[in-house]
């Protein structure tokens, strides 16, 4: 089942249009004629050079910009025609730069349940499987943001999205400030969940591979899939990102 569809997707960074449709500001071009199909269960790689567009289709999937071109789909329906907080309910981003606004490690991860109308015992039988997951201290629990490096702030923020169990887990270099045992951890957690669908833009292609069944590679703005991971790491390394034709 297609849970998300591309259809001849662009992106114009900066594009400003008036009430007729006409283009004022062309902006500057990050996708082309990107077609792509995620279905329930897929587990994609994200890969490409830096500025090739990763962070910013991953926006696009989680609806924090809209497309310039084409259209996406969720379950067969428009973007535009789901709500947003039903989209990103099931639909769920987790950034490059985490952010806990501020609250205790704990209430971070209970308050998004506490938005979906999860009862207090839910809410402690949830709270404690993916602390234990997770491997969490009753004393990391208490910490605020201020008082975690981004380490755990990043750490906190994957349990903190998976507590929720959304259908489609978007993850943007999920394991960029983590130390290697705690990719190995983040490892095995992903790998054993059976429903959720995972779409992970990095650049460590080799612990893409070990999780990924296939990729989505980004290069000059346009988008291919591939499941031959050799060839892929092979492209990577054999290709220059230019500032010239490559955009975030």
């Amino acid at each position: 089942m297609e849970l998300i569809e591309l259809h001849h997707l662009g992106l114009r960074l900066g594009q400003r249009l008036d009430r007729k449709g006409k283009v004022l500001t062309p902006g500057t071009p990050v996708l082309r004629d990107v077609s792509w199909d995620i279905r329930a269960g897929d587990r994609w790689g994200l890969v490409g050079h830096a500025g090739c567009g990763k962070t910013s289709l991953l926006r696009l999937l989680n609806r924090l910009i809209d497309p310039t071109e084409g259209k996406l789909l969720w379950q067969g329906t428009p973007y535009g025609d789901v709500p947003v907080s039903h989209l990103r309910q099931n639909v769920l981003y987790v950034a490059q730069e985490p952010k806990l606004l501020g609250m205790t490690v704990e209430a971070a991860i209970v308050y998004p349940l506490q938005l979906r109308g999860f009862e207090a015992t839910q809410l402690k039988t949830r709270l404690e499987y993916w602390c234990d997951q997770f491997e969490m201290s009753q004393e990391l629990l208490q910490k605020n943001e201020a008082e975690l490096s981004l380490g755990q702030k990043q750490w906190i923020s994957l349990a903190r999205a998976l507590a929720i169990e959304p259908m489609v887990l978007l993850l943007d270099e999920p394991t960029a400030p983590l130390d290697p045992r705690q990719c190995d951890r983040l490892y095995k957690i992903l790998d054993k969940l059976p429903k959720t669908t995972l779409v992970i833009a990095s650049h460590q292609t080799d612990w893409l591979q070990s999780l990924c069944d296939r990729a989505l590679v980004l290069h000059q703005r346009h988008a291919t899939e591939s499941a031959d991971w050799p060839a892929i790491q092979h492209q990577l390394q054999a290709s220059m990102p230019s500032l010239d034709d490559e955009w975030d």
